[in-house]
């Protein structure tokens, strides 16, 4: 497990030559994103993709957990930020005070154990230069990987049902800024953490030392030697290079000759009486959540009854495979969504779910949830189905677009169909196999095969109502942008059917649904998610609506209901308004720039340029197969003069098709309303 250390290194044979990446097993070149990255993992990313929060790859944690105890990562922040940091520690050697030996008030001065220069860094932002907080920042993100653990180390990772203290603290991080800058200065060997020391309780002990250099790239000496597997290394101070290794394990710095910087941090042990906290706190906030959960759930219509399982589909489907985007916004309903979705599958193996979940890399408030989706041991749930995951630091999410696009990008892998659904959707049975079927019935021999199964699911509360609903044009808001509504239809068709009126077909459709649409797999490659509708959330439907429609494809209600949603935000995180908290008028003015990309896009916004729009729109852009004055004749709309005709809202359908409003049958439109009355829109 991750804090059951190595022991005490023996008698050391003469240590290693300082070595670099190409001869090391346990060197490592960083993970892409964190290249020349243009901002901070505290403000908006600059790339089209949201940065990926893992990174460390399989291979360094690896060594860290099972191998000699440590790794060495090269390029950790990339040039540019690796040298605003090297600048900005220069510029605080006038702060830093002798280093000095041993725990809190008991800790003295010893030039015969250390002669560096050292300071603690706050937790006041403002006392910290910004070059150094975000590379703290970037450390940080670093222990939350260790903290959630990865897929191919789940079993160095407690499950939640193991001993608290076993596990990283994911709150408390200590980081020092450190300078050797007296000609031979050097720290004596050491442990940052002593096994026989006697911690109280409310004590965390050090777990994981990380250790980034900074400073120039000339190097004099001052390599720290780690002292493990019964051997020493030496690991030279080069700039931008990460160390990280169990606190445990002996090290010295060996005298230097230069001025180096080190910037340090320490990963903990969670404390017993701090972590009884925490776990009561969380398992109240989880009871509430799940006794919410299960009132939406059991509650529906009268009836009081499930709906039926869905037709089972007969066809042949042995090499056939699903894949399922979804993307989560810091939503632990996104656990019960894919049990629910395997749970209820005819085929669960045939499924490949993907799921982006943007969550609090730093802060450490989703990592029962994170663990929770990548724990192997959850896997029983899965019935043979796969998940895949990405995960993005909440401070790096941009809305549902570049995380939708995410999932197409890094995590679809070719399958046969494509479906895309919200992080808090409920499934029928057998929705795969019917899902299938009614797409192929559109695309069979002689017919079209650009086809989407899209619609506005009904909310938990209608599970025991199997009608099916369809999606019309509604109203422009004051954005000029076009919302959709969901409508729901006469008679639920039930299996085997109950009235000689049953719809048995699926009906052609106007819109397309963001949180429920069905497709052949090329979609993704043919019509991409476009990630540049940054802070979007109003205007994704319809520009990829039009997008598609474009290319070719038509729209289809399914004949009878196959997910259910939740509308209701209670008890989830609400990304617009912690996008409010952490940048203020930058969401307003990202948001502004994605609207008039989708006028660009309808052909509304003339003369914009890249700089007003944002990149690659010919890439994401309108198909040539129809007009853009076709899909407006298609939903009886006009774009330009904001109107919609008097009939568009029965989607081509006579007025007696569809069922009269009911507290069980809530509406896209009820739920906008709701939105823009509480200024979330």
């Amino acid at each position: 497990a991750i804090l059951e250390f190595l022991p005490p290194a023996a008698p050391a044979p003469a240590p290693a030559p300082a070595r670099g990446c190409a001869s090391s097993e346990l060197w490592f070149e960083s993970a892409a994103f964190f290249a020349d990255r243009a901002t901070p993992v505290g403000g908006p990313a600059s790339t089209t993709l949201p940065a990926l929060a893992r990174p460390l790859s399989r291979d360094a944690m690896e060594a860290v957990l099972r191998g000699k105890g440590y790794a060495v990562v090269e390029g950790f922040l990339g040039e540019k930020a690796g040298r605003a940091a090297s600048e900005a520690a220069l510029a605080e050697t006038g702060r830093l005070r002798s280093g000095r030996v041993g725990r809190g008030l008991a800790s003295t001065l010893d030039e015969g154990t250390r002669t560096d220069k050292a300071a603690f860094l706050g937790q006041d932002a403002a006392d910290v230069p910004k070059a150094i907080r975000e590379a703290e920042l970037r450390l940080r993100l670093v222990r939350a990987q260790f903290v959630r653990g990865d897929d191919d180390f789940s079993d160095d990772f407690p499950s939640d049902d193991d001993d608290d203290e076993k596990r990283l603290d994911s709150d408390r991080v200590s980081t020092q800024l450190a300078c050797y800058d007296a000609p031979g200065a050097r720290y004596a060997k050491h442990r940052d953490v002593r096994e026989d020391d006697a911690y109280g309780p409310r004590e965390p002990r050090r777990a994981l030392t990380a250790v980034y250099y900074c400073g120039r790239d000339e190097v004099r000496g001052g390599a720290l030697r780690l002292y493990a597997g019964g051997g020493a290394v030496d690991i030279e101070p080069v700039f931008d290079r990460l160390v990280v290794f169990r606190s445990s394990l002996e090290h010295e710095v060996l005298p230097c000759f230069f001025k180096r910087f080190a910037l340090t941090q320490w990963w903990f042990r969670r404390s017993s009486v701090v972590e009884e906290k925490k776990k009561k706190k969380e398992e109240s906030a989880a009871a509430a959540a799940h006794e919410e959960m299960m009132m939406m759930r059991h509650a529906g219509p009268p009836c009081g009854v499930a709906a039926p399982p869905l037709k089972k589909n007969k066809a042949k489907e042995e090499e056939e495979t699903i894949f399922v985007s979804i993307a989560a916004y810091r939503d632990p309903d996104v656990l019960e969504t894919l049990e629910s979705l395997f749970a209820e599958a005819e085929r669960p193996e045939r499924v490949v779910a993907g799921v982006v979940l943007q969550y609090d890399a730093v802060g450490g408030r989703d990592d029962a949830l994170v663990r929770r989706l990548t724990n192997r041991r959850r896997r029983r749930h899965h019935r043979g189905g796969t998940v895949k995951w990405t995960l993005v630091d909440f401070r790096d999410a941009a809305g549902p677009c570049p995380a939708r696009a995410a999932a197409q990008e890094n995590l679809y892998d070719g399958e046969t169909y494509f479906l895309q659904i919200d992080a808090h959707t409920r499934c029928r049975a057998h929705w795969d196999s019917f899902l299938i079927a009614t797409l192929v019935s559109l695309g069979g021999e002689g017919k079209k095969k650009d086809s989407v199964l899209t619609t506005y699911p009904m909310d938990f509360s209608d599970q025991g109502d199997a009608r099916p609903t369809i999606l019309a044009p509604s109203f422009f808001d004051d954005d000029g942008v076009l919302r959709f509504t969901g409508r729901v239809l006469l008679e639920a068709p039930e299996d085997p059917p109950t009235t000689t009126t049953t719809r048995k077909s699926p009906l052609p459709s106007p819109a397309w649904c963001a949180g429920f649409n069905f497709s052949r797999g090329d979609v993704v490659t043919r019509v991409p998610y476009d990630p540049h509708f940054r802070f979007l959330f109003f205007g994704e439907e319809v520009a990829m609506a039009a997008r598609l429609y474009t290319h070719g494809y038509d729209f289809y209600a399914p004949p009878r209901a196959v997910f259910y949603h939740r509308w209701s935000r209670t008890g989830r995180p609400d990304f617009h308004r912690d996008a409010r908290k952490l940048w203020k008028d930058r969401p307003a003015h990202l948001r502004a720039r994605g609207l008039r990309r989708l006028f660009k896009l309808l052909r509304l916004e003339e003369g914009a340029n890249e700089a007003d729009v944002g990149p690659d729109l010919h890439a994401f852009g309108l198909g040539t197969a129809r007009t853009l004055a076709d899909y407006e004749r298609r939903l009886g709309v006009s774009f330009r003069h904001r109107t919609v005709s008097p009939d568009a809202s029965n989607a081509g359908l006579p007025p007696d098709a569809f069922a009269a409003n009911s507290p069980h049958q809530k509406t896209a439109t009820d739920v906008l309303n709701l939105l823009a009355a509480t200024n979330l829109s």
